[in-house]
């Protein structure tokens, strides 16, 4: 993937990354959630699908070095219904936006050790495992 300047994109996004992508610099929420509430269910065994994934790394691009916000919004992480491939990794770094994740599977751990949060929201998320020794909030946890 090429560094994003400005807004710009980076290569090799898939379609459900893209769509986050926009919806980051935009402040809106992200919702992979489909019609059947029970295959919603992050905790339910049905399988979810490229069409609902997008990679732990382009989650800690958007949220340590993140294109900047569209004119007139505020750029944030909003998921719904997500899930996450890879291991989420962000020790020791500083996450300026808003981050709210709602429904969401991570198929690996997240890692957050001394990380700085302003404030990170995960309701009824599936993590396999949290590691988050000294993390820090300024807002909600």
């Amino acid at each position: 993937m090429t560094e994003p300047h400005e807004g710009d994109i980076p290569d090799g996004l898939s379609a459900a990354e893209l769509g986050m992508w926009q919806s980051f610099r935009n402040g809106t929420t992200y919702d992979l959630r489909t019609y059947d509430s029970a295959r919603n269910d992050p905790f339910a065994p049905h399988v979810w699908g490229p069409e609902r994934s997008v990679g732990a790394r382009t989650v800690a691009r958007l949220l340590l070095s993140g294109p900047p916000a569209r004119p007139g919004r505020v750029a944030a992480l909003k998921l719904r219904g997500v899930r996450i491939t890879g291991k989420l990794d962000l020790a020791g770094g500083r996450v300026s936006p808003y981050v709210e994740l709602t429904g969401c599977r991570f198929e690996q751990e997240v890692v957050l050790p001394e990380c700085h949060f302003t404030t990170l929201r995960m309701v009824g998320c599936l993590l396999p495992r949290l590691e988050a020794a000294r993390l820090h909030t300024e807002g909600d946890l």
